[in-house]
């Protein structure tokens, strides 16, 4: 669900192996990396991840813990959405987040799940909305290589 989580399971795996060190210094650059990326912005844009079918995350998820770690607010989480909902469109665009979140398996490969962003309502409902694409790769199992999602949403954030 969050960064802590993965520190548990770093340590967990490196104390199993009998790598405690190596462990501690997988965890100290993950946390580097994070602390870099801890943004003091006075306005924290309005994220809101969306998944096909209208799924969203909302709090107590590992998609929340990016969204939060790179300065924005999750919209789903702030809405009481709690592990995993469902958005309809017209909801969506009714909230109108700063910045749309979806995962791709690749930046340049648009799969058909994507269709739902040339959707007319979203083209007239949410112009000003930032469309930002995250690899699926970097969120389908929270590793300390899950710091890149949080930097590249960072860094559209910026």
């Amino acid at each position: 669900e969050n960064f802590d989580d993965i520190r548990k399971n770093i340590r967990r795996v490196a104390s199993a192996v009998g790598k405690r060190e190596l462990g501690e210094k997988e965890i100290q650059k993950m946390d580097a990396r994070l602390t870099t990326l801890a943004q003091t912005l006075q306005h924290k844009p309005s994220v809101i991840f969306y998944q096909n079918g209208g799924h969203v995350p909302g709090a107590q998820t590992f998609e929340n813990a990016i969204i939060e770690a790179a300065g924005a607010r999750n919209l789903a989480a702030e809405m009481g959405m709690e592990g995993y909902g469902f958005l309809p469109l017209e909801a969506l665009i009714a909230v109108k987040p700063d910045i749309l979140i979806f995962a791709s398996k690749s930046p340049n490969i648009i799969s058909i799940s994507h269709e739902i962003l040339k959707h007319p309502a979203i083209k007239r409902g949410l112009p000003g909305t930032r469309i930002v694409l995250l690899p699926s790769s970097l969120l389908s199992c929270g590793t300390p290589n899950s710091v890149e999602a949080v930097e590249l949403l960072a860094s559209a954030i910026a």
